[in-house]
């Protein structure tokens, strides 16, 4: 990712279609994020709950900026999910199939050290995720609260 001209550490949006193919997961299942190449003292992560919930936090060099959680997220195992994560200084959203966005203050964008971008897992193998992915998509422009909700893989701009 740090070596790609597409990627904007200032800001963005990832928006992914995702299905769990069993409820045997960790206690967190990672979905998508972001991390430092060798840690994740910097990350932003969008990942299933040990509810089957969706959940997220970001960190900035070990400390915590944001972390939330999408109330009646869980959803039956095999159903198709839409998850979406958007960033930019002062917010961080993350938003789910037909559910309200919900957004957080967020103080700090992390400083990473050789941003790694993670799909089903995290660094090493972490938090794995079973299921597949139907479709992935990232932009270097951040969604706001009220787009994120009807964006899907085939939006071609986000306004912001």
């Amino acid at each position: 990712l740090q070596s790609q001209p597409w990627y904007n550490p200032r800001e963005g949006t990832i928006c992914a279609r995702v299905a769990q193919a069993t409820n045997l997961v960790p206690a967190t299942s990672m979905i998508f994020g972001i991390t430092d190449a060798a840690g994740a003292t910097s990350r932003m992560l969008v990942y299933f709950d040990g509810a089957g919930g969706i959940s997220a936090n970001c960190f900035d060099r070990g400390a915590q900026q944001a972390a939330t959680s999408i109330a009646g997220s869980a959803a039956p195992i095999g159903q198709v999910r839409k998850v979406a994560m958007s960033w930019k200084q002062g917010r961080f959203i993350v938003q789910c199939d037909d559910k309200p966005a919900v957004a957080v203050g967020l103080a700090s964008i992390p400083t990473y050290t050789g941003p790694t971008l993670w799909l089903g897992q995290r660094n090493n193998g972490a938090d794995p995720f079973d299921g597949f992915f139907q479709d992935f998509v990232y932009w270097p422009k951040a969604a706001n609260a009220t787009e994120i909700v009807s964006l899907t893989p085939e939006t071609e701009t986000i306004t912001g």
